[in-house]
C-alpha cells in the first residue's frame, strides 16, 4: 500500500469506518491487503500475549503478503465451477454386496472409529455397522480396520460376493497391490487371506 495516505484529521474511525474510507478512495485491492495485515499484525499479538513469541514487522508483513496471494491462489478453483466428471454412489450389479467403509481419526487422546454400511443390489441397506475402536490410530490404519470390519461382517453374513469402497486411495492400492509391507502389513496380509 505504499503511497496510501488517508487523512483522518481530528476524527476517530474504528476499523470498519477506516475500511468504508478506504475503499471509497482507493481499490479492493488496498482493501485486501489492510484487512490481511491487520489480521497479521492480531496474529502477532496474540503469539505475543499467550505464546510469549514475537515476529518482526517484516516478518508479519510476509506473513500476511502469503495468506493473501494463497487465499486468491485457492480462490481460482471457485472460479472453475463444478467438476466436470460427477462422482456418485452406484449399485453393485445383481447378487453382488457392496460395502462402503470410512475411518475417522483425531488427535490427542480420543479413540479412531470406523463405520460401514452393506447395501444389495438395489441400493437397500441390509446392515451397518459403526464402532469405537480401542486406541488412536493413523488415518490409513484405521480405513484399513474398517476394509477388514466390512469382510468380516459380510463373511459372517453369508454373503461371499462383495465389492468394497473406501475413500482412502492408498489402502485401496495396498490391497490391490497385496503389498504386505510396513506398519499395516498384519491386517492387509489378513484381508488378503479373506477374499480367497
Amino acid at each position: 500500500m505504499e503511497g496510501l495516505s488517508i487523512c483522518n484529521g481530528a476524527e476517530n474511525l474504528d476499523f470498519a469506518d477506516t475500511a468504508l474510507r478506504l475503499l471509497h478512495v482507493r481499490t479492493i485491492k488496498d482493501l485486501e491487503t489492510m484487512v490481511v495485515a491487520a489480521w497479521g499484525i492480531w496474529l502477532n499479538r496474540n503469539q505475543r500475549v499467550f505464546e510469549s513469541v514475537s515476529q518482526g514487522v517484516s516478518q508479519v508483513w510476509k506473513l500476511a503478503m502469503n495468506m493473501l496471494s494463497d487465499y486468491k491462489e485457492a480462490s481460482k478453483f471457485f472460479l472453475l465451477g463444478p467438476l466436470s466428471c460427477e462422482v456418485s454412489w452406484k449399485k453393485p450389479p445383481a447378487g453382488v454386496y457392496k460395502i462402503n467403509v470410512d475411518g475417522a481419526t483425531a488427535d490427542g487422546r480420543r479413540c479412531s472409529s470406523i463405520g460401514l454400511v452393506i447395501r444389495d443390489f438395489r441400493g437397500e441397506v441390509v446392515t451397518v455397522l459403526c464402532r469405537v475402536l480401542q486406541g488412536n490410530f493413523s488415518v490409513d490404519e484405521t480405513e484399513v480396520l474398517a476394509v477388514e470390519a466390512g469382510i468380516l461382517l459380510a463373511k459372517e453374513m453369508g454373503l461371499h460376493h462383495i465389492t468394497i469402497e473406501s475413500n482412502s486411495l492408498s489402502v485401496v492400492q495396498r490391497i490391490l497391490s497385496k503389498e504386505v509391507k510396513g506398519e499395516m502389513d498384519h491386517i492387509v496380509q489378513g484381508i488378503l487371506s479373506l477374499l480367497e
